[in-house]
Formats: C-alpha cells, sequence, structure tokens
C-alpha cells in the first residue's frame, strides 16, 4: 500500500466576509521522528545482530515470519524517512536466513514452515528490490532473484486439484508439519444428490502472500 510521508493540514477560514489565506503546515520531521521511535522500540526486541545469536531470529515467543515482517518494515523505514540506522542489521538478517538452497526455506525452521512463513521474507526482499534499497556484494544472492526463487518454489507447489476452482497452496510447506492439511474456512453447499457438500479451502494467507508476489513481480 503507497502512502505518503508528509501529511499536510490546511485550516481555512470560516468566519463570514473574511477573507484569510489557507495555512499550511507541514509535518515532515514530526512524522520521521515518531518513525525513528518506533523503529527503535521494534528493534529493540532484536539481538541477532549480537554474538552469539543468530541473525535474523527474534526470540521467543515471536516466529520466523515476523521477523521477516520486521524487517520488510525497516526497510519502508529507510525509504520513507532516508535513514540507513537499520540497514546493515537489515541486509544481515535477510541474507543469512536465506537456507542452503537459497529461497528462504531454512532447515532449522522446516519443523514449522508454512508458505506464508517464507512468504513474509519474500515480501521484505521484494520491498528492496522496489525500493532500490542498497543490493548486497556482487558474490551474495540479490533482493529480486530472492523474490523470484521463493515464487518459483510456491508456484510448483500450487494444488491444482486439492482445492477449489481449483488450484491453491496448503498453510505448511512439507506433509510431516501438523497443518499441511490444514484450511481456515470450508464452503458448504446444496444440491438434489448431494444435501450437504463441505469443500474445503486452501489457507487463505498462504495464497494471499502468493498473490501479492506474483503481481508485484508480473508488473
Amino acid at each position: 500500500m503507497a502512502y505518503n510521508s508528509t501529511l499536510t493540514l490546511q485550516v481555512f477560514p470560516i468566519e463570514n466576509n473574511t477573507h484569510r489565506h489557507c495555512t499550511t503546515n507541514t509535518f515532515t520531521d514530526s512524522i520521521k521522528s515518531a518513525a525513528s521511535t518506533i523503529a527503535h522500540d521494534l528493534v529493540s526486541f532484536y539481538s541477532g545482530d549480537q554474538p552469539g545469536q543468530t541473525p535474523g531470529m527474534l526470540p521467543q515467543p515471536y516466529y520466523w515470519w515476523e521477523a521477516g515482517a520486521m524487517f520488510g518494515t525497516l526497510i519502508d523505514y529507510w525509504h520513507y524517512t532516508g535513514s540507513s540506522q537499520y540497514n546493515a542489521i537489515t541486509t544481515q538478517a535477510l541474507l543469512f536466513q536465506v537456507g542452503d538452497d537459497v529461497n528462504y526455506e531454512p532447515q532449522n525452521e522446516s519443523l514449522q514452515l508454512g508458505n506464508d512463513d517464507q512468504a513474509f521474507w519474500a515480501m521484505a526482499t521484494l520491498t528492496a528490490a522496489e525500493y532500490g534499497f542498497p543490493n548486497p556484494p556482487p558474490d551474495q544472492p540479490q533482493w529480486l532473484a530472492l523474490s523470484q526463487a521463493v515464487f518459483n518454489r510456491q508456484a510448483a507447489r500450487w494444488a491444482k486439484n486439492e482445492c477449489v476452482v481449483p488450484g491453491g497452496l496448503r498453510w505448511q510447506i512439507f506433509p510431516f508439519n501438523g497443518g499441511y492439511d490444514y484450511v481456515n474456512s470450508v464452503r458448504i453447499w446444496r444440491t438434489k444428490t448431494k444435501p450437504r457438500t463441505v469443500e474445503l479451502i486452501c489457507c487463505q494467507i498462504s495464497n494471499g502472500c502468493f498473490f501479492n508476489i506474483a503481481a508485484r513481480l508480473g508488473r
């Protein structure tokens, strides 16, 4: 969702027969200051850049996907404020969590890795590519390539004959995980031959994130 970093307030005359010039005040500095405070509070939860810690990981009880969302937010912060204060930890985290196959499927997250979890990291790298966030060194994966890698993995998992009309992504990636068959809504309908049929609908968050990535890559 696009939004402006400058908020404008216009004050108009309210007295009859009185002509006054409209006063326009910009609050760019104020908004940047508030954003800085929020970003600082957000990063205070993170210690992955410290010695002995894991880059890209938030402490319990926070989930892996929430870390991906956090670093996506810090890219937004850089874009809208011009502050590079958190660029180094963001780049470090986004690269550390790519996994052996460079597609945000790290083995240490395999027991709880959902399509939606993976997508949050891809949306962060896609935001980086769209905003021109500084790319990693040439010998490291680039932001756009990482986003494309996740899209290609998820497109290959599209379940053509298992969900509704037809196709969809499951919640979990691996069959051994609880939630692999998880659906978060159902559709019930009646016909003459089938008085009551329940149709399973694939995970909406996973599919929504997948469509987000697909649409942005297709622009």
